[in-house]
């Protein structure tokens, strides 16, 4: 009886778990943007262009989005077509991706 109580608690446990991961993923959640170059960048839309395996991505800058080249701060003026870049995007609204921190060059994020 007691084995039967546990197995049935770690189930929905697991099922609770999955549910609030999957809301959190929908709403808002970061995802890693592996080490890629950069394709365009609009400062005007406030835009820059990425290649993820085989697809451009249109990652939105943001007033939060923090920029970062050699150890230091940077700004969104320091993206340059074909510099490499990785970092954190959020999930927004419409498919949109934000940009959340951006490590320019080749340095490790931290």
């Amino acid at each position: 009886m007691k084995t039967r109580r546990l197995f049935l608690t770690t189930i929905l446990t697991v099922a609770a778990w999955v549910v609030i991961q999957a809301t959190a993923f929908a709403a808002g959640a970061t995802v890693r943007l592996a080490k890629t170059k950069v394709e365009a960048v609009d400062l005007t839309n406030l835009t820059f262009t990425v290649t993820v395996k085989a697809t451009n991505l249109v990652v939105f800058i943001t007033p939060d989005t923090r920029f970062f080249k050699a150890g230091k701060s940077a700004t969104s003026k320091d993206l340059t077509v074909g510099e490499t870049v990785h970092g954190t995007l959020r999930k927004a609204a419409e498919a949109r991706r934000e940009a959340v921190r951006i490590y320019l060059g080749d340095e490790a994020g931290k």
